[in-house]
Parts: C-alpha cells; sequence; structure tokens
C-alpha cells in the first residue's frame, strides 16, 4: 500500500459458474469490506470467473510451464481482474450484499 498508494481497491469474488454465490463469494466480500476499512480506500467487487484459466492461456502462449507453484499466474490474473473492472460500467461497493445482486448456490 505505502508503495502503490492506491486510491481505490478491487476484490475478486469467485462466483459460481452459474452466477451464483459461495462461501468464498462471502469471504471475498467480508475481506474486501476489511481492507476497504483498514486502508479507508473505496473498494469494489469484481466478477472474478475464469480470470485463473485466462492467465495460464496467457502464461501459455508465452511458453510458461505447468509448475504454477514457480511460475504463479496470480498477478496475470489480478491484472485481468482489474481490467475487467476498468472496462465495466457496473460499480458494486464491497459493503453491496451479494444476496441482493446474485443468486445463492448450493454450497
Amino acid at each position: 500500500m505505502n508503495e502503490w498508494q492506491p486510491d481505490i481497491l478491487v476484490v475478486g469474488i469467485p462466483l459460481n459458474m452459474d452466477g451464483t454465490i459461495s462461501e468464498m463469494s462471502r469471504r471475498a466480500r467480508k475481506f474486501a469490506n476489511r481492507i476497504q476499512d483498514r486502508f479507508q480506500l473505496p473498494c469494489f467487487l469484481m466478477d472474478e470467473r475464469l480470470s485463473t484459466n485466462e492467465a495460464k492461456e496467457i502464461h501459455y502462449s508465452k511458453g510458461g510451464s505447468n509448475n504454477f507453484k514457480k511460475e504463479s499466474v496470480d498477478g496475470l490474473a489480478a491484472q485481468i481482474i482489474f481490467d475487467g473492472w476498468l472496462n465495466s460500467s457496473q460499480r458494486i461497493p464491497s459493503h453491496t450484499r451479494l444476496e441482493d445482486l446474485y443468486g445463492l448456490g448450493n454450497s
């Protein structure tokens, strides 16, 4: 936070493939609320479905291996999530109830 000094925060929400919320979605929202409160910065939620798959495809296309412990794609996935947020007209504040936006999953 000190190095980058962001003006906003964006947290990926791991929705189920059918667009419903899961326990992990709730945990991610709770994390988003915590960092918003801790750093006193606006925090927004962004659907992160398939961001890791897209990051892996980009990684492979550049000759990367499938050893993701050695060659993590997490940073690239984060960039994909943030780019998606920048290109989206939807801004979901972190304190928004997920149940008001998405259906309930089976988990």
